[in-house]
């Protein structure tokens, strides 16, 4: 059965836009699409992964949000949201219990693919390899960049710390002025100005007009 005339259009826009499969062609991805499991759909509120129960396998979420909270944090705060996008890299390639916990946000559309079918698709396909580690590689690098913050104890930590905290998956929820949100933090409107601009050269926010997006979440939607 040819699997790839069994999604939907935004489904297929969907999954090609994924990092997975950069730099493959319009015939390749819907060759992959048509030897992966077929989408599942989870409806809203319905939890996808937790600690106790989750696929050793990589999530690609094609329609719908999903809202991700680590599984060791007890508060309501929503942690990450997007799509489409990848989730569950942490559960594959190593002997660990999945790291978060994720509900449906609304209704989804999800592929998951094994640790053992992602392993035949790079070896099939060695740029599907080197997309993977190329991920892989730019969230070390972010996640180094945030650590780097965080062990300062400055401005910069409090603010990292705010966005972390508030953001819907791309727009960061900051208060409607710059003084409200000097205040929020306890620090000067001008470490406040320089806390936004050393997070917005390590490439971790950026602002359209008058608005600024989490470039993380961002990409990982991208991706």
């Amino acid at each position: 059965m040819d699997n790839s005339k069994l999604y939907s259009a935004k489904s297929k826009e969907a999954f090609g836009s994924l990092f997975l499969w950069e730099n493959l062609s319009d015939t390749e991805k819907s060759e992959i699409m048509d030897i992966l499991p077929l989408p599942e759909n989870f409806s809203k509120g319905a939890q996808i992964y937790s600690k106790a129960n989750f696929k050793r396998a990589l999530g690609l979420l094609l329609a719908g949000h999903i809202i991700i909270r680590p599984t060791n944090d007890n508060s309501t705060v929503i942690k990450e949201t997007f799509s489409p996008g990848v989730f569950g890299v942490a559960a594959l390639f190593g002997p660990e219990a999945y790291i978060s916990e994720i509900t449906a946000a609304e209704n989804c559309v999800i592929v998951f693919i094994s640790e053992e079918t992602l392993k035949a698709l790079m070896q099939q396909d060695f740029r599907i390899c080197e997309n993977y580690i190329r991920f892989i590689t730019e969230r070390i690098q972010f996640l180094n960049r945030e650590i780097s913050i965080f062990t300062t104890g400055s401005a910069e930590a409090k603010l990292l710390n705010f966005v972390n905290e508030n953001h819907n998956g791309k727009e960061i929820l900051f208060p409607k002025s710059m003084t409200a949100l000097s205040k929020t933090l306890a620090i000067g409107r001008s470490n406040l100005y320089r806390a936004l601009d050393t997070l917005e050269e390590n490439g971790i926010i950026y602002r359209l007009g008058d608005k600024w997006y989490f470039k993380c979440t961002e990409k990982t939607k991208k991706d």
